[in-house]
């Protein structure tokens, strides 16, 4: 939800962006210009933000990030190419990358802690959701929100938890 707000805010400002699913990759993926071929692009993501921006500043947002990881990850393997977008976009001095990551993830798994220690990298953490919000979810998947324990609000103010509740 919130990567779509951040699209939605980059696209009202006409700011150029790619937004890439890595958990819907294939693990034999071994370059960025082959992850590039497989989202249907004729060049590596980051080439294609490049030229699109002429300059300008620009956004590639990958999600699921955690997709890379080995701890819980499904594509341990494309980290390498990953990290190389991570490296491409440093070419262009006005792009900026935008990555989603489970926090287990990112604080366990040795290999994006290394990639989190990249100067310019920026960690920001989500805050629970609100209390209304977590209530109105609860209702809206179908379940009487009136019933639940406060430990319970808690649990359900994690984003992934409430998600799982709705399914």
């Amino acid at each position: 939800g919130l990567l779509i707000q951040v699209i939605e805010e980059l696209q009202r400002k006409a700011v150029p962006l790619l937004a890439v699913r890595l958990d819907r990759l294939e693990p034999t993926l071994r370059t960025t210009s082959q992850i590039g071929v497989k989202l249907d692009l004729p060049v590596s993501p980051v080439s294609l933000l490049a030229a699109i921006a002429q300059g300008r500043r620009s956004v590639l947002i990958l999600d699921q990030l955690d997709a890379v990881s080995l701890i819980s990850g499904k594509n341990p393997d494309l980290l390498d190419p990953v990290r190389d977008l991570f490296q491409e976009a440093t070419a262009f001095p006005e792009m900026r990358v935008v990555a989603a990551c489970r926090a287990f993830d990112l604080d366990n798994d040795v290999r994006l802690k290394k990639l989190a220690m990249t100067p310019g990298f920026v960690r920001r953490d989500l805050s629970p959701l609100p209390r209304p919000f977590v209530l109105q979810g609860v209702a809206d998947a179908g379940f009487d929100a009136s019933s639940l324990s406060e430990k319970q609000i808690e649990l359900f103010s994690n984003p992934l938890s409430l998600s799982i509740l709705a399914e």
